[in-house]
C-alpha cells in the first residue's frame, strides 16, 4: 500500500480521538508583523493561520520541534 493509503488509514484511527479532544480557548498578545508572517505561512500551506498556530503547539508539547532561544 502507498504513503497516501498508509495517512489515510491513519487519519481514520485518530478521527475519534481528534474529534472528543476537548479545547481550551486562549487569549494572548502577538506583534502585528508575527501575525502577519504567522499568516503567510498559513496561506502557503493551505491551512487557516489558527489551525497553524494549533499545530505548531501540539508539535512544542509532543517533542517534535525544539524552540531554540
Amino acid at each position: 500500500m502507498g504513503k497516501q493509503g498508509n495517512i489515510d488509514e491513519r487519519s481514520l484511527e485518530l478521527q475519534p480521538y481528534i474529534k472528543n479532544q476537548k479545547k481550551k480557548a486562549i487569549s494572548l498578545r502577538v506583534s502585528e508583523n508575527d501575525i502577519y508572517e504567522l499568516k503567510k505561512k498559513a496561506l502557503e500551506n493551505s491551512v487557516p493561520y489558527q489551525n497553524l498556530i494549533q499545530i505548531l503547539i501540539h508539535q512544542f508539547v509532543t517533542n517534535k520541534i525544539e524552540l531554540k532561544m
